[in-house]
């Protein structure tokens, strides 16, 4: 930003006098090795709350929640993804996603689902949604 360092408060007071200043305003993050997951986000919460315009970040480490505070940007991630054969069971599905996001370590908030060849478009649907309200922010679908 500067070459200055700041503590929470000081960044957020520092962001909205940015934006305040400037039309639109792009903000590109360099991530330490010791910054956990936790801090990162709360960065970028500071950030979105400030309606920066767009705020170049990692997908991988965006998408990831930390579970264990402490746990370090680079350590394993864990993905959650979902395949069926006939009828989707979305009742299996709920369970399987609120199991994954209540386990241990850092877990993708991105999930993504393959769905039989036969499936219809709603069926597909319906599974995102499940995903989706279970707590994952992102659903790919992949043929």
């Amino acid at each position: 930003m500067d070459d200055e360092r700041y503590n929470l408060k000081e960044f957020e007071s520092r962001i909205n006098e940015i934006k305040s200043q400037l039309g639109e305003t792009n903000v590109a993050l360099e991530v330490e090795n010791d910054v956990t997951y936790l801090q990162t986000e709360t960065v970028i919460r500071i950030l979105r709350a400030a309606n920066m315009d767009q705020v170049g970040y990692s997908i991988q480490r965006h998408s990831v929640r930390e579970t264990e505070p402490g746990t370090k940007i680079g350590e394993p991630m864990y993905a959650f993804g979902v395949s069926w054969d006939g009828a989707p069971n979305l009742g299996k599905f709920k369970r399987e996603a609120a199991s994954f996001l209540s386990g241990a370590g850092n877990r993708s908030l991105y999930a993504s689902i393959t769905p039989d060849e036969n499936s219809t478009q709603e069926e597909i649907d319906a599974v995102k949604n499940v995903l989706l309200e279970a707590g994952f922010l992102k659903v790919d679908v992949r043929k």
